[in-house]
């Protein structure tokens, strides 16, 4: 435990706070499971339930983010814990009670998707080729994943004792797998090949859920055990993204703001803001996740950093037409000579396109594609050396 303990404390850094701030977005609701991101741009929020011993949940809630609106999207559920959208805009909601995964139609229908070699479902992550992966926490399936193929045909992933009860789960832009364990500190790598490996120590021995970010290019914790928020960077780099330690649900600066058990996780594709839930009670007795409340941090990946202001300052970018079908036409001014890129990542921050133009000295260009998405909400993000600036743009079918 030495050992290990002093490689973590080597690879423990605290972020710049500034801009960092955390806001509650709703009153106390039944929503304690995991939360994604759709393809509507509005939060899914699972509910897992009452307590850690009394996973009663039964229902899926969708949160509006432009008017602040919590409707009924889905219900007759059992212990409704992770979840995650395929391409075609279904949700795939675990089922801890009733060990299967259910398929969530878009207009909230629901369905047994698979119940083979699936025991006290938690995570759910979907491929970019809408293949399935659940994290098994415990029951004769316990401490292993599970892929699931569009058609059902469900297949052994992976499997290790060391995840000791496997939460969350998501998938980078290479097919790794990204898996925290609610029973210690550790957040798993998982291989291509599904050979699992330790990926990093996260404070506190009891995790939540995770996100990656493609745009950033990390994962997002969630710290049951810490009361904290976390950044991972690919080379297992830890930092604080907000939490002072204590737990709460005080709103405030990041080094300010305190969270009761964060849990799921989703961020919009830029990175810039992460939405979570917490349970409102602040008991260990019994383990109590409901009621819950979703909170939101914003300016974890601010367009410029401040010594950057030349760039923030001159920097312009527009697209038309918004909404589009398959023309999109980039305007945008340097202010001096920057390297350029262009990226259109989806909700789940997926990189769809990519475009690398190299330097270009300072003036006004004009870029026009033709891009091949399903509809929904996407983010065009300019990315240079220090500075990423983004915009939100809908695609029509």
């Amino acid at each position: 435990m030495k050992c290990i303990f002093s490689f973590f404390m080597l690879h423990l850094t605290v972020m710049l706070y500034a801009q960092v701030e955390v806001t509650t977005l709703t009153d106390p609701f039944d929503g304690s499971g995991e939360i994604s991101l759709g393809p509507d741009g509005q939060i899914y929020i699972g509910d897992y339930g009452e307590a850690l011993i009394n996973a009663n949940g039964t229902v899926v809630r969708r949160y509006n983010v432009e008017n602040g609106l919590m409707t009924l999207f889905a219900s007759g559920l059992q212990g409704a814990s992770g979840n995650a959208f395929d391409s075609e805009g279904n949700l795939y909601q675990a089922n801890l009670v009733g060990n299967y995964l259910a398929k969530i139609t878009p207009d909230g229908t629901v369905s047994n998707f698979s119940s083979e070699g699936i025991s006290c479902p938690l995570g759910v992550t979907v491929d970019d080729q809408d293949n399935i992966y659940v994290s098994n926490c415990c029951g004769v399936f316990g401490n292993s994943i599970r892929k699931i193929a569009p058609d059902g045909t469900s297949t052994a992933y992976a499997a290790s004792n060391l995840m000791n009860c496997p939460i969350g789960i998501d998938i980078d832009k290479d097919g790794n797998l990204y898996v925290s364990s609610f029973n210690n500190s550790w957040v798993f790598k998982i291989d291509t090949e599904g050979t699992v490996s330790q990926f990093a120590s996260i404070p506190g021995d009891n995790n939540g859920y995770v996100h990656y970010n493609e745009t950033l290019d990390v994962l997002f914790v969630a710290s049951h055990g810490s009361s904290r928020v976390y950044q991972v960077t690919m080379d297992g780099t830890v930092s604080v993204v907000a939490g002072t330690g204590v737990r709460g649900n005080d709103d405030g600066l990041a080094e300010e703001a305190t969270f009761s058990r964060p849990n799921g996780l989703a961020a919009t594709p830029s990175g810039d803001t992460l939405y979570l839930n917490c349970s409102v009670p602040l008991t260990n007795v019994n383990f109590p996740f409901n009621p819950s409340i979703l909170r939101r941090i914003t300016g974890i990946n601010p367009p410029t950093s401040l010594d950057l202001e030349w760039a923030y300052d001159g920097l312009q970018l527009t697209v038309s037409p918004n909404p589009l079908i398959h023309d999109l036409s980039i305007s945008y001014t340097l202010p001096q000579a920057m390297q350029v890129e262009f990226w259109l990542v989806n909700v789940h921050g997926q990189r769809l396109h990519q475009w690398s133009l190299g330097e270009q000295s300072a003036g006004e260009y004009r870029l026009d594609r033709i891009i091949d998405v399903p509809a929904g909400i996407y983010e065009l993000v300019l990315v240079s050396k220090d500075v990423m600036l983004s915009r939100r743009i809908l695609c029509q079918p």
